[in-house]
C-alpha cells in the first residue's frame, strides 16, 4: 500500500505540470494567430457589407493605376470577408476565417504564405495591420 501512494503523488505531479504545460502552450499558440480585437460591438452584416464595399471601390480605383500588390491582397481580403457575410456568417466569423485563408494559425515568422489557401508574398506584420482596420471599420463607435 505505501508504493501505491508515492506513485498516486508522482502521477498526480506529473499530470498538474502537463495541465499547465498544456495551458501556457495554448496561450502562446493563440498569441501567434488570430489577433483579437478589442471590442464585441459589430456592426449589422448588411451595414457591413456597405462599407466592405465602398473601401473595395475605393481600393478597385487605386488598382487601376501602378501595380500595387499589398493593396491586391487587402482587396482580396476584404472581397473574402464580404462573401462570407452573405453565406451567412457573423461579422467576427466572417474577418478571421478571411484573415485564415491568408495567414497561417501559428503564423509568426515574416511571411504569412506557408501553409495557407492563398499564399501571398505579405508579412504577418501587414496582415495583422490589415486585420485590425478591418476590425476598426466594422466595429461600432
Amino acid at each position: 500500500m505505501t508504493k501505491f501512494f508515492p506513485s498516486l503523488r508522482k502521477s498526480l505531479a506529473c499530470m498538474v505540470v502537463f495541465a499547465l504545460a498544456a495551458f501556457f502552450f495554448a496561450e502562446s499558440a493563440n498569441a501567434q494567430g488570430i489577433p483579437k480585437p478589442a471590442g464585441e460591438n459589430w456592426k449589422p452584416e448588411s451595414v457591413a457589407v456597405s462599407a466592405l464595399n465602398q473601401q473595395i471601390a475605393a481600393m478597385d480605383q487605386q488598382l487601376l493605376g501602378p501595380p500595387n500588390e499589398p493593396l491586391l491582397y487587402k482587396r482580396k481580403f476584404y472581397g473574402i470577408i464580404v462573401f462570407n457575410l452573405e453565406q451567412g456568417q457573423a461579422v467576427l466569423n466572417a474577418v478571421n476565417n478571411s484573415y485564415l485563408k491568408f495567414v497561417s494559425q501559428g503564423s509568426y515568422g515574416t511571411s504569412a504564405s506557408s501553409q495557407v489557401e492563398i499564399p501571398n508574398p505579405l508579412s504577418v506584420a501587414v496582415w495583422q495591420d490589415y486585420h485590425q482596420e478591418v476590425t476598426t471599420l466594422l466595429q461600432n463607435d
